[in-house]
């Protein structure tokens, strides 16, 4: 796209260029080897300069030495500038062309500046600001320019304004205010001050001040939720009416304050009354001289305490420092604490000592559940009601229970020593001494003479083998394993020999790691053995695993190793070898050695070690492998060969296009040392990589690179990458290829047919596509770029221009989709793929190939609609007859049942498995792609729900797995409670809340985020049942929705952003059905950049490769959970297929619809010679089954009044695609890289084909339909439906098709013996001639 450049020259001097006729300051103009202009500001100075002046050649003599480029302006859309250019008459535009285009381009554009600043600092030497009508402007153009400080032409005479006071409080009104004002003209007409939208009143200009009064209180309208709010005053002149000058205000609002330390640090002047517990502006409103606060130490406030540790249902005080606590007055309540215990408030009373120090009274507290040995809980600290004392430390409670998760003695003498928690043996639990019964010797506590626990315990060993040499380091975890590390550091042996214990692996009662010693010979295997601290009985352990010494390689059983592969590879490393061998997993440690070399460690089993190796610093060479496992060496002799690094010779093409994926061939050295070759470009900061594959040596092909550019701002121009080269294990020196100059072109780009998307042809008719950059312009060789086109199904052959592709079209007939393909490697077959193949343009637009006139339609043509030929198969674009019929009868009448039978089967056996909330996977599923792969723990429980309709009726039991998000739960609830009630007519999930009611009376709101909610690297889970530690058979209500503290405290934040975006995301939770891809991208919190997660976390891409997301389950384990969903399915597929493809429906007859339509499709068959049994086979199944009945098998929604989730959409999905591959009559040739959803049914289609061929048989042999009969069917049909159809729009649809195919239709009735003696062609010449006329 053609460019020019705008220059401000000061003074010019161009030698051999031209001789400037005056001194001016002067408009210059660039292109890239072109002509240049240049004018005076006044159009009284022109020059012309030799015509091949190029912009580098300038030479400006001023005080930068070098013009000012104040702006680019887009001249004409394609190709170069000519070399002449002439000025208007008026010297205000200038006339530019191109060989196809002239444009008319003004001199100056400075009414796109708003204000003076961009105005001045644009450096266009036309503007100027005019002050009072606020706009960028030529000088001429402003009125009385030549007036004081009407025109500014220089920055530092723009207006400026300062406002004395600058801010005020919402409560204050009818407020002198004092405008100081800077480069402001004469104002005898008179200024308006304005505050925004609130109010506007007369200025009084006094001297260079002007004088405002702030709004009165009917026409302050400040939102009063709001700390403060910023407004703009404005100055509008009453000249002009324009606003000329503004400077920013603030109404502030202390009244929004509710403690202390908020009023007194805010930015304003707010004081805080402390025995009225409001903030106000005005400290004389204060009850008390003494009760005024201004500073932030003056505050009532609580001081940092000690950590508070409460154990669980013990009365006790808690007493806390603070200072300025007020005395309550007159009339006042006293003091009181507030303790927020998992969602639930406790106020207990309180007592003020003096003004420091205040005391909650003994009370005893409690929460649920034994996975938490220690909950901190909210602390708050509150006089007369609800006058809080401000918390500024955020002192909070510890409320713990000694036996939570300290199961052991151990675990229990471990916990922190301020618990006070002690071993009661007689009990066998964790718990406080005087709960524990007082005998002697049955206390246990750490600071005790008898600090020790009896009876250890070995419940696991890690490894379970090892070498006889020793090293292994050996985990050995259980209970009470001392307490300290001299307690176990000298009494471990594992199989009779001594393993020293390692003092950084220790965890004091559950771990000791230990290093083996060396092993006799007659030793092989034994048990492991522990004393803790002393030898006796009580404490010693041996564990129930045997540890096995692996023998020496030259015995029966030996430890190792039998060849390497790859043999060789670069001498800069990155090979990744394989040494195969035998117990190759015993022992702890494996260290590799390539020569001197470390081969860094990648993975191992039992019969294969697997190792990168570094680089050589012997160069090239064979080299020794050395395998050691802990301090054994394998000593089987291994070699590997260091070589020379690959080299790269030649590039060929030195091009591609931005989106990459065309082929390129490479020369070079060593290749085949390589074993995964990429290639890659880098551009802006951001790298893109593509495949290569090895031929030989010497060869190798690859796929270019996509430039990383931004779609949206890919310029017509071609582009270098910064970096080019390739990625060849650790060789550094091709990572950047200096020599080459490789060249990315623009991307294809094809034009639409026209505006109604659809292209008219005869058969034969070549078919044009335009475009633009079909051919990239190399500059040397001859460029070509590899399309394919399919009109249909059917490749076409191509003759490709720059601006235009030639399509010589397939002899067909009908209504065909254009797809164009840029396909790699010269495989067209590979368009289809969505990842490296090109590019592929779906024009959407269709093609309509006509009959010739001289073969008339059908007589039933009109009625059935267009006949359209996609490939070799026949479709009914119909437009009343069969869509009409269809569906009513043959839904209703016979495939509802075992439809909707399948479709409850399906959600039935999702929902009895963890769903996740927000990718959609399930554990039970038909598809692979919406299977959850990491194996989640969960438990069924069934909890007990009120009903809502009658609280005093039976409370309803409904299954819940503790897994389900709150939003699961209400929705399965809700499932139970209506089971018999149409989705539309039942309360929505987002609607209600979930209520738990709790044996102790308390009630809990549960939801699915709340300030409970885990928050662990950027990533927040959504509440569980389990993460609220809801037991079995515990009783929940569903109540409208309340408006919780949590989110009463987050509304002024949390919801503008995060909240209701999460809010409208969850209301689908469980059944995502706006997220349809397949794993849906998680929007961080804009604010906090959270991203929500469920069961799985989704990380930055939806398709993962194995392994990416946690311990995935290989995939023989998972494939297993599809064929046990497809078990417990199978008869609901069964028997809805069955009942699709039967001529006896169960009793009800075949709609006459279906069998008039085949018949008619055998006679257009037999009409046109088409006798292959495939071909008519594919007509129907067409016009039937994947027309219709696929859509409903994946749609029941259309038909039934019900929810359809993501996960139940996935595995009715893969049914459809079942039905349509019984459809086929094509073989199906499956292998290992088949879909798992094709290899699911893969027994099952041969038997499906069979149904579908049997029922196609079955109507054949049925007697033939009349025509009589037909129209009778048809009336039926209509007075039965009469009601429920657009008469108007589907008559409006037939005159469409009556319009286009007017001449066939008349000629088709004027020779139809029936239609001649109904006059029907007479008839519909008047209705054209009447519909032609009203339009």
């Amino acid at each position: 796209k053609a460019l020019f450049y705008l220059y401000l020259c000061s003074s010019m001097q161009a030698p051999q260029l031209g001789t400037l006729l005056a001194p001016s300051i002067s408009l210059w103009l660039r292109m890239q080897g072109t002509r240049l202009a240049m004018f005076g500001l006044k159009g009284r100075h022109s020059c012309s300069l030799s015509p091949f002046v190029l912009a580098l050649q300038i030479r400006v003599d001023g005080p930068t030495n070098s013009a000012l480029e104040y702006e680019i302006v887009q001249v004409v859309d394609t190709g170069p500038i000519l070399r002449d250019m002439v000025f208007s008459m008026d010297h205000e535009h200038l006339y530019i062309m191109s060989e196809k285009q002239l444009t008319r381009v003004p001199v100056e554009s400075c009414g796109q500046y708003k204000t003076c600043s961009t105005c001045l600092g644009s450096g266009d030497p036309h503007c100027g600001w005019c002050v009072l009508h606020n706009t960028c402007t030529r000088k001429e153009r402003c009125e009385r320019s030549s007036e004081p400080r009407r025109f500014a032409s220089e920055m530092k005479q723009c207006v400026r304004l300062t406002v004395h006071p600058n801010n005020i409080s919402v409560s204050q009104y009818n407020v002198l205010l004092v405008l100081e004002t800077y480069n402001v003209p004469e104002l005898s007409a008179g200024v308006n001050c304005t505050f925004e939208d609130l109010s506007e009143m007369d200025g009084l200009v006094v001297g260079n001040q002007i004088q405002c009064i702030s709004p009165a209180a009917k026409e302050s309208g400040f939102p009063l939720r709001l700390t403060w709010n910023g407004n703009e005053l404005q100055l509008k002149s009453k000249e002009t009416g324009m606003t000329f000058a503004s400077t920013s205000f603030v109404f502030y609002n202390c009244s929004v304050h509710n403690s202390c330390l908020s009023c007194v640090e805010s930015p304003y002047r707010c004081h805080w009354c402390k025995y009225r517990h409001v903030c106000t502006h005005d400290p004389r409103s204060c009850s008390f001289q003494e009760g005024r606060v201004k500073l932030p130490e003056d505050c009532p406030q609580l001081l940092q305490a000690d950590k508070i540790l409460v154990p669980v249902e013990v009365i006790k005080p808690i007493t806390l420092k603070a200072k300025n606590l007020p005395q309550p007055q007159s009339g006042q309540r006293g003091y009181e604490c507030i303790l927020t215990i998992q969602g639930n408030e406790q106020r207990v009373p309180a007592l003020r000592f003096n003004s420091s120090s205040v005391q909650c009274q003994n009370t005893s507290y409690s929460y649920e559940g034994m996975e938490i040995n220690s909950l901190p809980v909210e602390l708050t600290v509150v006089w007369n009601g609800n006058f809080n004392i401000d918390n500024p430390a955020q002192n909070k409670v510890h409320l713990y229970k000694c036996g939570a998760m300290r199961d052991s003695c151990g675990l229990c003498l471990k916990a922190d020593p301020d618990f006070e928690c002690g071993w009661c043996e007689g009990q066998n639990q964790c718990t406080l001494k005087h709960h524990c019964p007082i005998q002697e010797n049955q206390w246990l506590e750490l600071s005790g003479t008898k600090g020790k626990c009896t009876n250890p315990r070995i419940t696991d060993i890690i490894p379970v083998t090892g070498p006889r040499e020793g090293g292994t380091k050996v985990t050995i975890r259980g209970e009470n394993l001392g307490l300290e590390f001299r307690d176990i550091a000298s009494h471990v042996k594992v199989a009779g020999v001594e393993c020293k214990p390692l003092v950084e692996g220790y965890i004091p009662a559950e771990q000791i790691v230990c290093e083996m010693g060396e092993a006799k010979p007659s030793q092989h295997a034994g048990f492991v053995e522990i004393c803790v601290a002393e030898c006796k009985p009580e404490f010693m352990a041996r564990s129930s695993q045997l540890y096995y010494f692996m023998v020496s390689p030259i015995t029966e059983h030996p430890l190792g190793s039998e060849g390497t592969k790859p043999k060789r590879g670069p001498v800069s490393g990155g090979t990744q070898v394989t040494i195969t061998g035998t117990n190759l997993n015993a022992g702890s440690n494996v260290v590799v050695t390539f020569g001197r070399q470390p081969c860094l460690f990648y993975r191992r089993s039992t019969k294969h070690i697997v190792c990168n190796t570094t680089a050589s610093d012997d160069g090239f060479d064979k080299v020794k492998v050395s395998v050691r496992v802990d301090k054994a060496k394998i000593h089987q002799e291994l070699q590997f060969e260091y070589m020379e690094d690959p080299t790269i010779l030649r590039i060929e093409p030195e091009w591609s296009i931005i989106s990459g994926n065309t082929p390129i061939a490479v020369w070079g050295t060593h290749l085949d040392l390589i074993q995964n070759p990429q290639i890659r470009a880098k551009h802006g900061g951001k790298e893109h990589v593509n495949i290569c594959e090895v031929q030989n040596a010497t060869e190798m092909t690859c796929q270019a690179p996509a430039l990383p550019v931004d779609p949206n701002h890919q310029s017509e121009l071609t582009e270098r990458p910064e970096e080019f080269g390739f990625i060849l294990d650790n060789v550094q020196s091709l990572l950047i290829l200096n020599k080459t100059n490789f060249t990315y072109y623009p991307n294809p780009v094809f034009e639409a047919f026209n505006p109604s998307g659809i292209l008219e042809l005869k058969p034969g008719t070549p078919i044009i596509l335009k475009g633009k950059n079909l051919i990239p312009p190399v500059t040397a060789g001859n460029a070509k770029l590899n399309y394919t086109v399919l009109i249909g199904e059917k490749p076409c052959v191509v003759t490709v221009s720059d601006v235009q592709l030639l399509c010589e079209s397939p002899n067909l007939i009908g209504r065909h989709k254009v797809m164009v393909s840029q396909a790699l490697m010269g495989n067209p077959e590979r368009m289809g793929t969505t990842e490296n193949s090109g590019i592929l343009w779906n024009l959407d637009p269709i093609i309509v190939v006509t009959r010739n006139l001289g073969d008339p339609l059908q007589k039933r043509v009109p009625s059935l609609g267009q006949l359209s030929v996609q490939g070799s198969e026949l479709m009914i674009c119909g437009i009343g007859l069969y869509p009409v019929s269809l569906p009513r009868v043959s839904v209703q009448e016979c495939a509802g049942e075992p439809l909707f039978s399948l479709f409850c089967a399906i959600k039935q056996q999702m929902e009895k498995g963890p769903i996740d909330s927000i990718t959609g996977e399930a554990r039970y599923s038909l598809s692979e792609d919406k299977l959850i792969r990491q194996q989640i723990d969960y438990k069924t429980l069934v909890l007990s729900c009120v009903n809502p309709d009658n609280v005093n009726s039976p409370e309803i039991p409904v299954k819940i797995l503790n897994c389900d998000t709150i939003t699961q739960v209400k929705e399965k609830i809700l499932d139970a409670i209506f089971k018999n009630v149409p989705c539309s007519h039942r309360p929505k999930a987002a609607d209600m809340d979930l209520e738990w009611r709790q044996v102790s009376g308390a009630r809990m709101i549960l939801q699915d985020e709340d300030i409970t909610t885990k928050i662990e690297n950027d990533w927040k889970r959504l509440n569980t049942l389990a993460h609220y530690q809801v037991p079995d058979g515990s009783v929940v209500a569903l109540v409208s929705k309340q408006v919780t503290a949590y989110n009463a405290v987050n509304n002024s934040t949390v919801s503008r952003t995060s909240a209701s975006k999460y809010e409208n995301m969850i209301r689908y939770t469980g059944s995502p059905d706006s997220l349809r891809s397949r794993t849906p991208m998680i929007t961080p919190d804009l604010e906090s950049g959270v991203k929500m997660w469920h069961l799985v976390k989704n990380h930055e891409h939806g398709d993962q490769k194995e392994g990416d997301r946690g311990s995935k389950m290989v995939s023989e384990i998972y494939l297993t959970r599809l064929l046990a969903t497809k078990g417990t399915l199978q008869k609901f597929v069964d028997d809805l297929f069955e009942t699709i493809f039967s001529t006896a429906h169960r009793g009800s007859a075949l709609p006459l619809a279906i069998k008039y339509m085949f018949d008619f499709l055998d006679e257009q068959a037999d009409k046109h010679n088409i006798h292959d049994p495939h071909v008519r086979h594919t007509w129907k199944s067409n016009c039937l089954p994947l027309r219709f009945w696929v859509n409903m098998i994946k749609n029941p929604q259309f038909v039934f009044d019900i929810h359809k989730n993501s996960i139940t959409d996935a595995c009715l999905s893969v049914v459809a695609q079942t039905f349509m591959d019984s459809c086929s009559t094509s073989e199906h040739r499956l292998g290992k890289d088949s879909p798992s959803n094709k290899l699911l049914y893969a027994k099952d289609i041969p038997s499906y084909k069979n149904w579908v061929e049997r029922y196609y048989s079955d109507i054949g042999k049925m007697p033939a339909i009349s025509d009589q009969d037909m129209n009778a069917y048809l009336a039926e049909q209509s007075r039965m439906h009469m009601n429920e159809f657009n008469t108007m729009s589907a008559l409006s649809e037939i005159y469409s098709y009556v319009g286009k195919y007017s001449e066939e239709i008349l000629g088709a009735l004027d020779q139809d013996d029936q239609a001649g003696k109904q006059k029907l062609a007479y008839k519909l010449e008047q209705v054209i001639t009447l519909m032609s006329i009203d339009s």
